[in-house]
């Protein structure tokens, strides 16, 4: 579970002009603890992420590193916030009204 300081970290940093995600925001964000940027595309690629062209992607013999950058590389990376190892989609449209 994540404890007060990384939500409170995660929700600055999610933090859009006047609106603040609330903690259900947050929780729908939350991508898990992840120990490498490769680890997370893994992660990401199991889960049909939207950030990864899959239709591209050999599905044998995949380079994570080569898929990592795909991923990450350029302004990829702004798609993610990470605090302290844990990783939020910085781009997930709030489910919650």
């Amino acid at each position: 579970m994540l404890d007060d300081t990384t939500i409170e970290k995660a929700r600055e940093k999610l933090t859009i002009g006047p609106r603040v995600p609330d903690d259900g925001e947050l929780m729908d964000r939350y991508l898990g603890k992840f120990d490498s940027l490769s680890d997370l595309a893994r992660a990401l690629f199991r889960m049909d992420s939207p950030h990864i062209p899959l239709d591209g992607w050999p599905y044998r013999h995949i380079d994570w590193d080569a898929a990592t950058e795909a991923v990450m590389g350029g302004n990829g990376i702004r798609n993610f916030v990470e605090v302290d190892g844990h990783w939020f989609d910085a781009l997930a449209k709030p489910v919650r009204t």
